[in-house]
């Protein structure tokens, strides 16, 4: 080929792009942090209800037993009912807000997704096979959208339910808030952390068969002629069946420990009930009259937080899995020209090609003779035209 092939200098200095981590999900949780300030008090509120209705409940059915009047009863009727209503109420506005935010994460992602694949179609083409954009889009985005509903979410709260619980339980006894703070710390930061160093790698691991089965069937199916006409249909299936058979084997050892985590953790739950229900007794059994009504309130109080402590286990292991998720996306161009918010985007670039020539190896005729092209940067040029055969 001769001629020459020239690219301008760029229009403007090159951002620190290097520098920004994360420009696809953090992005989304700076937007809309109003919405999840507001989604974690309610999701605090919706607990704090949940509990205050059990407290008055159980004080309710204790004193209904003694008490000669109903005007006794009252006061926790009335809290009963305000609890009682106020918890759905408080329920669906967290998850209509904590969802709605969720709707808006997962839609502009894809859309995002989408743009990338759109203008950088040829260079991904080369550096990524077609199942990869499956992974994409159906593990990748799909698994993102419970990042903030089954991770971020359920520890936010429960986080803020144990630092509450243990200063109330403080206020009241500091050997019972100690007690609590040792016994469901464990359940709250020691099981988590267990769960992460048995579970995370199995479940990273389990993440990438899983795309490799995308990959790997996209390609089969797409080539299936070949492995039709060379007679190996058989080998393929019976490749993909182990393959699928080894992530099923490493689905079921995931089961078997959480299985066991959630045994240890409903034991630990029990002692926690155990805890405040001795403390209760011997804290106002002695002083008898309505005094006593309050050791089924206190035991039955702690039952509603289970719900909030319980899945934080679940939701430290799956944080491990977004990582791949997230720095498989960070890999993608950027759609916009910019890496992240606040950096300067590249500086564009236009591509010119003057007088350029070109012939086949052994052709008796040039092809181009004398092309000069510019090609802005962002654009497209497509040679249309009959496909023609030359005759050596």
């Amino acid at each position: 080929m001769s001629g020459s092939v020239a690219q301008d200098v760029p229009r403007g200095g090159d951002g620190p792009v290097a520098a920004c981590r994360d420009r696809w999900v953090r992005p989304f949780f700076l937007r809309y942090r109003k919405a999840l300030a507001l989604a974690l008090a309610l999701g605090v509120a919706t607990f704090c209800f949940a509990s205050a209705l059990m407290v008055t409940s159980g004080y309710l059915v204790s004193a209904s037993a003694v008490v000669e009047t109903v005007l006794f009863l009252h006061l926790p009727l009335i809290l009963v009912r305000i609890f009682g209503a106020g918890k759905p109420v408080l329920q669906y506005l967290e998850r209509l807000t904590s969802h709605d935010w969720v709707l808006r994460m997962t839609s502009g992602l894809r859309r995002k997704l989408y743009e990338a694949l759109e203008l950088n179609a040829a260079s991904f083409r080369a550096a990524h096979r077609t199942g990869d954009v499956l992974g994409l889009l159906a593990e990748d985005v799909g698994h993102l959208q419970n990042l903030y509903l089954r991770t971020v979410f359920p520890t936010a709260v429960a986080w803020l339910l144990y630092v509450a619980l243990v200063a109330c339980l403080g206020w009241l006894s500091l050997r019972l808030a100690l007690a609590m703070l040792l016994v469901l710390g464990v359940a709250v930061f020691l099981v988590p952390l267990v769960s992460v160093l048995a579970n995370a790698a199995r479940q990273a691991r389990c993440k990438q068969m899983r795309n490799e089965l995308y990959a790997a069937l996209t390609d089969n199916v797409l080539g299936v002629s070949d492995w039709v006409f060379a007679g190996r249909g058989e080998e393929y299936l019976a490749r993909h069946k182990e393959s699928e058979r080894a992530m099923r084997d490493l689905e079921e050892r995931m089961d078997r420990f959480a299985r066991r985590r959630d045994l240890v953790l409903q034991a630990l739950f029990g002692i926690c009930a155990v805890l405040l229900l001795a403390w209760a007794g011997a804290r106002f059994g002695p002083e008898g009259g309505d005094a006593v009504h309050w050791i089924a309130a206190f035991a039955l109080g702690f039952f509603p937080l289970i719900d909030a402590f319980a899945p934080l286990s679940s939701a430290a292991v799956e944080a491990q899995s977004y990582r791949d998720s997230i720095r498989r996306l960070n890999d993608l161009p950027e759609p916009s020209g910019a890496a992240c918010r606040g950096l300067e985007p590249r500086a564009p670039f236009d591509l010119r090609i003057e007088r350029a020539s070109f012939r086949y190896p052994g052709g008796s005729r040039d092809v181009l003779r004398d092309v000069s092209l510019t090609v802005p940067q962002g654009q497209r040029v497509a040679v249309l035209g009959r496909s023609v055969m030359l005759k050596r």
